[in-house]
């Protein structure tokens, strides 16, 4: 039972919890509880068992996890342990990449990605307050503000999001870099912003997220109500999986009224109704969090997509490259 500790630090890497002039040492539960008048063990017949509080702050000290390079890999190999041990991808099926291309056909189909957190078996990609970094589980857990809706043609028009934890309004520039991958189960994660991206890396998330609409909605119409229905399982499906996670807390919607803006929901899958509602988040405000870089973008969003096993449906396109470009189309 060992772990580190804020003491001394002197090898590259480990700076997830010190400071860039601390020092980490490696101790034992029982020397930390001494030092730090914490309790982390609880006394049983047998001895002891570590408590939940210790087991994050091992994990999060955990020295051979601090590169990216190192953290990535080990995440794309829990995802390849969770698909081994369930006996093949019990939570996917095979996707037809020619379904996919027809439906980035669908205008509406393609604005439906935007509210799909999940990518792919134990990947997810979550949208965050930059100010509080509180990440909600279900992409419809925001605040719409000040938005119209069109009486003829149903769309929504202007407006702005704002964080229901904090109220904060939410930022495309320093949001959209913030975005965070979830990888894993709650054996094991990781959690790694997503940074800069170039137009190809968010095709490959795009068409990730348009894999997930067309498992989803099995062959049916492409309505929008049967997009709605979509959006609400694959939330509750993103929620249930991340809602073992230790970081995850239960919040309150606060009232955007305080920020002197008005409530827009024309659908309560799509976004917050009412102050006051729950919803769960990760809370990763005392968490240290690599960006990935351009390449380990490519390689964890490559990974994914073979997950799909969308490959052998389509055997004679020999570019992913081509396949993604393809896929690069205007909301």
């Amino acid at each position: 039972m060992l772990n580190q500790v804020h003491k001394t630090v002197t090898g590259v890497g480990f700076t997830n919890l010190a400071k860039e002039s601390c020092d980490v040492v490696l101790t034992c539960v029982l020397c930390a509880e001494k030092a730090t008048k914490e309790n982390y063990t609880v006394r049983n017949v047998e001895g002891f068992t570590v408590t939940s509080a210790w087991k994050t702050l091992a994990r999060r000290t955990k020295p051979n996890m601090k590169l990216p390079a190192k953290k990535l890999k080990n995440a794309m190999k829990t995802m390849g342990d969770r698909i081994n041990r369930d006996g093949g991808d019990s939570e996917g099926h095979h996707v037809n990449i020619e379904e996919v291309y027809t439906m980035t056909k669908s205008k509406l189909a393609r604005q439906a990605t935007d509210w799909v957190c999940e990518l792919a078996l134990n990947l997810s990609i979550l949208y965050g307050c930059v100010k509080c970094n509180l990440y909600p589980l279900q992409s419809s857990h925001w605040w719409r503000c000040n938005a119209a809706i069109n009486s003829q043609d149903g769309t929504v028009s202007g407006g702005h999001w704002r964080c229901a934890g904090c109220l904060a309004r939410y930022s495309g520039g320093d949001g959209s870099t913030k975005r965070t991958l979830a990888i894993g189960d709650e054996r094991e994660y990781n959690y790694f912003y997503i940074g800069s991206t170039t137009p190809l890396v968010e095709a490959k998330i795009r068409f990730l997220q348009m894999c997930q609409i067309v498992t989803e909605l099995d062959g049916m119409q492409v309505t929008k109500e049967a997009l709605l229905e979509c959006i609400r399982k694959l939330n509750e499906r993103t929620e249930r999986r991340l809602s073992l996670f230790k970081e995850v807390v239960m919040m309150r919607a606060k009232d955007p009224a305080e920020m002197n803006v008005k409530i827009f929901c024309s659908d309560s899958r799509l976004y917050l109704k009412d102050p006051g509602e729950e919803f769960k988040a990760l809370d990763l405000l005392r968490e240290t969090i690599e960006e990935l870089s351009e390449e380990d973008q490519n390689s964890e969003l490559d990974f994914a997509s073979g997950l799909t096993n969308w490959q052998e449906k389509h055997p004679k396109e020999p570019s992913l490259r081509k396949e993604f470009r393809g896929l690069k189309v205007e909301s």
